[in-house]
């Protein structure tokens, strides 16, 4: 598969560092029910739009069914189906601080990669994550 430009992830969710230390348990928990949500959501796309809108009734129904495909195809790929949804790697973080670093983003300097990320709590949750794509 040909990227260009910056690849990004569908979906990132973020911590704090003491949050991380202290309540590790409760982050590995939340990934494993988002994972199983997002699992249930790629297998039962029209049900996934129906709890949507039923929590935020603002949105319109038939909007958001033809969105849902591109939604679930944008958040499930080659990838998730071999590593598990929400899979990322080191290299495409790497890769991204490069770039927004190119292009001046950044007011004290690039941050080291080890800063402002890891991959701890997608490999203690990996059997829970649905590999599909």
């Amino acid at each position: 598969m040909l990227y260009t430009g910056i690849q990004l992830y569908a979906n990132p969710y973020y911590t704090t560092d003491s949050v991380l230390a202290e309540n590790r348990d409760v982050v590995e928990a939340t990934i494993r029910a988002i994972a199983r949500g997002w699992g249930w959501a790629h297998d039962n796309p029209e049900g996934a739009v129906d709890y949507l809108v039923e929590r935020y009734p603002n949105l319109d129904r038939d909007s958001e069914l033809r969105a849902v495909d591109l939604v679930i195809g944008y958040s499930f790929n080659d990838r998730t189906a071999a590593n598990g949804w929400g899979t990322m790697t080191r290299e495409n973080w790497q890769a991204q601080i490069d770039i927004y670093n190119q292009l001046g983003q950044f007011a004290s300097g690039a941050p080291a990669l080890e800063d402002v990320m890891t991959l701890d709590i997608l490999e203690a949750t990996a059997d829970a994550r649905p590999k599909l794509g």
